[in-house]
């Protein structure tokens, strides 16, 4: 059998190496990266998904990578303030509600839900909003925390998770605003679906597009985006789906989503009404499997982004559209994806 053991001892060292003086962290970091990309971590990351008392060997990449530094008194007084906040009038206790409504959707059917990790899910997401307490609470955000709560405690999750929601992915979840609309990289990033499947599959692309009802129906797509995975059953499936994004950045998530929808062409092209598959129900949603699919995209996934390289103004685009506010105007070249946004701010408004 083929071990996994190099690895965990390749792995070990370079986290070692890292708290060394003089140590070249971006190089190292490389490696860890790389290491994370071209192994399934899950043939060595065993973990107990209904209860995670440590840092796993993917949740020690994963902090490595994200730069995480975790303060264990400051997140106790953040879940202490949560408590009084809960009964006061303000938007940290109207997202608390929220919360209380979100964490019962997150990996409906598998380990993870058990009342030992949602009541971590639920402490992880509120002591964001207690931290920051302007920022209200948006449908998906469990879909953000969930998948660290698998491989690593709570206090190490909540650090991830406060740099991912503020620094790999602001315009993700974010409330309408001056001249950002609400969830904007989200909404640019289901339009980034739209461009990537006329570009890799323009077959695929024109079938969906005529039985769109002037591309409305593409919101259908946003659940598979803003989750990041997470709408879709299969948790080995997702950990590695988030090796990639957190590997190679968080901008390639819609060209995952549109290399999902591609893999499901045979399909989509028979269906007459295709837009059907993508509800939350669907093969993009409950009937679907990360654990089968994932492994097949991810070995496409390298080919593709090169092939979308060429084009600068949109790869441009995909890799600042998590962080930038102010991409969608390179979109004016693409008529499919700005009748899609028009559509979406019309109903924001």
């Amino acid at each position: 059998f083929f071990s996994m053991d190099p690895i965990i001892a390749q792995v070990e060292d370079i986290l070692e190496e890292a708290n060394q003086e003089g140590a070249d962290i971006d190089e190292l970091l490389f490696q860890l990266k790389k290491i994370m990309y071209t192994n399934n971590l899950n043939l060595v990351d065993d973990v107990d998904l209904t209860c995670v008392s440590q840092v796993s060997l993917r949740g020690k990449i994963w902090k490595a990578a994200l730069g995480a530094a975790c303060d264990f008194e400051e997140y106790q007084s953040l879940i202490g303030r949560a408590v009084s906040a809960k009964s006061s009038n303000t938007t940290v206790a109207d997202s608390i509600i929220q919360i209380d409504k979100d964490i019962t959707r997150t990996f409906k059917g598998s380990q993870f839900v058990t009342v030992d990790q949602l009541s971590k899910l639920k402490r992880v997401l509120t002591a964001y909003h207690v931290e920051y307490p302007e920022e209200p609470y948006i449908q998906g955000m469990n879909s953000v925390a969930a998948p660290l709560l698998c491989i690593m405690p709570e206090v190490d999750a909540y650090y991830c998770y406060k740099l991912l929601i503020r620094d790999h992915m602001p315009t993700y979840f974010c409330r309408a605003s001056g001249n950002n609309a609400g969830m904007e990289g989200a909404n640019l990033g289901v339009a980034i679906v739209i461009m990537t499947l006329e570009r890799q599959d323009p077959q695929l692309f024109e079938h969906l597009v005529q039985n769109s009802a002037g591309m409305q129906k593409f919101t259908q797509v946003s659940h598979m985006v803003f989750s990041f995975g997470g709408s879709t059953p299969g948790i080995e499936g997702l950990l590695q789906l988030w090796d990639a994004l957190i590997s190679l950045g968080f901008y390639v998530n819609p060209i995952i989503c549109a290399l999902r929808i591609i893999q499901q062409r045979e399909l989509l092209l028979k269906a007459s009404n295709p837009f059907n598959e993508f509800g939350i129900k669907g093969i993009f949603g409950a009937k679907g499997n990360l654990d089968t699919s994932v492994p097949k995209i991810l070995e496409k996934l390298i080919t593709v982004l090169r092939n979308l390289m060429v084009d600068r103004d949109f790869f441009s685009l995909v890799e600042d559209h998590p962080t930038d506010f102010t991409v969608r105007k390179l979109l004016k070249k693409h008529p499919q994806a700005c009748q899609y946004l028009d559509n979406v701010t019309k109903q924001q408004q």
